[in-house]
This record gives structure tokens, sequence and C-alpha cells, in this order.
């Protein structure tokens, strides 16, 4: 056996290190990593179903971006976060500003009254 697929809504399966292991629907787990008494107590219950694994050729990669390109990109993304950063500041002093202004005019108020 391979591999199993679980298709039990979850299973825990025992480790051959001693531990337990969950795993959920759909999960595709290597066998040598389960007990043989772990994952053949599983199959009984229907938790798990052995699977054979595909063997994958090698793929050429798909290159979306040159390394040029990624720089720019993560260039551009620099920039806009700090711009956003120094608007942000900006909003700060000017909403700071105004309430600087406030308590003095209320403190210039409260001072009249005394």
């Amino acid at each position: 056996m391979d591999a199993v697929k679980v298709t039990g809504a979850a299973v825990v399966l025992p480790t051959v290190d001693g531990r337990e292991a969950y795993h959920y629907k759909g999960a595709v787990l290597p066998a040598d990593g389960f007990t043989e008494r772990g994952l053949e107590h599983a199959l009984e219950l229907g938790l798990i179903e052995e699977v054979d694994l595909e063997v994958v050729e090698d793929v050429e990669a798909t290159v979306m971006y040159d390394q040029g390109q990624v720089d720019d990109l993560v260039e551009a993304a620099v920039d806009a976060k700090i711009a956003e950063i120094e608007q942000a500041r900006v909003d700060a002093e000017k909403v700071k500003s105004e309430a600087d202004k406030k308590t003095a005019a209320a403190k210039a108020a409260a001072s009249k009254q005394s």
C-alpha cells in the first residue's frame, strides 16, 4: 500500500513513531508513516481507501515574470505602502492640530469665565 485517501469525515491514525495523526476527508497520505494495524483498522471501518500515487514527470516551470519585473512590482508595492503610511501620518497630524485648536479654544473660554 503506497498511499491512502481519507474517505470518512476524519480519521485518527497511529504513526510509526508512536503518535496519533488527525486527518480530514480528502487528504491523501503516504502509507509508510502509519502502523499497518492502524491502516487495516481504518480500512475496515471505511475511513480510508487505498490509492495509487501518480508519478508526475518533470514539467518545465512556467515563468510568469522575469526577475526585473518582479523587482519592479516589489518596488511599486513598497512605494505604494510608503505613500499610504505618509498619508496616514498627514491625516493624523491634521486631526491632532484640530484637536489642539479646540483644546486651546476651550482653555481660553474657561479662563475668561474664571
